[in-house]
């Protein structure tokens, strides 16, 4: 099964986040970056950038359709697949705690793109992935592997 044309149009052209990293960046953003090597591997470079732990639940995470169809076939789990793919170029940040559900929807409006709260920073370091409330070792991009 070939990809849809929407997964192929995304892959081959991705769109910048320019604007959203900047409305984000203004509204107290305290790092931030794109997923390129996917949401796994990006996390952790996040998390040592930031010398904290990342906490992440991927029941959270939006999985697009071709990432499900394609997880089936692998008989993976749709979000450790996705959270283990690359070339999202969605953007990962880290916002206050105080930035709420009016500060998404804020962003929803002046963007137009979904925000999606999955996880949060703590102390300590690396990265722990949850799905169904059990812990879950991700493998992340590794560009020498």
């Amino acid at each position: 099964r070939l990809p849809s044309p929407e997964a192929r149009r995304a892959f081959a052209a991705p769109v910048p986040r320019i604007a959203a990293g900047r409305w984000l960046a203004a509204h107290g953003a305290r790092a931030m970056l794109d997923l390129s090597d996917g949401l796994a591997g990006d996390a952790e470079h996040l998390a040592a950038a930031s010398r904290l732990a990342l906490r992440l639940e991927l029941d959270l995470v939006p999985v697009a359709p071709d990432a499900v169809i394609e997880a089936r076939r692998l008989d993976q789990p749709a979000e450790q697949f996705a959270a283990e793919g690359g070339e999202d170029y969605e953007l990962l940040v880290a916002m206050p705690t105080e930035f709420d559900r009016a500060g998404a929807a804020g962003f929803e409006a002046a963007c137009g793109l979904g925000l999606t709260r999955i996880g949060r920073a703590v102390e300590g370091a690396g990265v722990l992935a949850t799905l169904g409330g059990r812990p879950l070792a991700l493998r992340g991009y590794d560009h020498f592997r």
